[in-house]
């Protein structure tokens, strides 16, 4: 048996396995962001019964249904709204195609990787706040031609905000601690 081997690992074998890993979560962020840019054309071109039934999936219940009035013109409308969702989505991903493409290039606690943590933590609290804004414009838009007493104002703060609010001050407090190491190492590196 030869124990040299086994007491010596390959030091190059964590790079390997973050740089395959990282190309895995590249994958993902870009079929994720794919979903993301396709959803509203797919919404858009759906019939009214299929829009009506997501939309009432996204709503939060009550004890009565609401009811929509769905134009052409409003699909539209609602569909444009969701569009700041989605280009905070598109930024959120992004930050993690970059952080990802960093690792797999072996930079883990440098400068990039951290404000590329810094931005996505930003991003997921920004979240929290234009999910519910959102939501809310979409249910105007979309009882805007009840007839009146139907109309509703609906805004909710859910779980999932709170959540993303929580993360995005995980990100963010985990972004300046890993510039602060990076300056002591810095600064460390300088002493020798």
């Amino acid at each position: 048996m030869n124990t040299e081997r086994s007491s010596n690992p390959d030091p190059s074998a964590p790079r390997a396995r973050l740089r395959r890993m990282a190309r895995w979560m590249q994958a993902l962020v870009a079929a994720g962001a794919l979903v993301l840019v396709t959803v509203p054309f797919v919404l858009w071109s759906a019939e009214a019964q299929t829009f009506e039934s997501t939309v009432r999936s996204v709503v939060p219940g009550s004890e009565q249904p609401i009811q929509f009035t769905i134009t052409p013109r409003l699909k539209v409308f609602a569909i444009a709204a969701t569009f700041p969702s989605i280009g905070l989505g598109l930024f959120a991903l992004l930050q993690v195609w970059h952080l990802f493409g960093a690792y797999g290039r072996g930079i883990v606690f440098g400068g990039e990787a951290s404000e590329c943590l810094r931005r996505l933590g930003w991003a997921l609290a920004v979240t929290a706040l234009v999910r519910p804004l959102t939501q809310t414009c979409v249910i105007l838009l979309l009882t805007l031609y009840n007839p009146p007493g139907e109309r509703q104002l609906l805004l909710t703060l859910d779980w999932q905000d709170y959540l993303a609010l929580l993360f995005g001050g995980l990100l963010m407090a985990m972004a300046w601690a890993m510039a602060e190491a990076s300056l002591l190492e810095q600064e460390n590196a300088s002493f020798i």
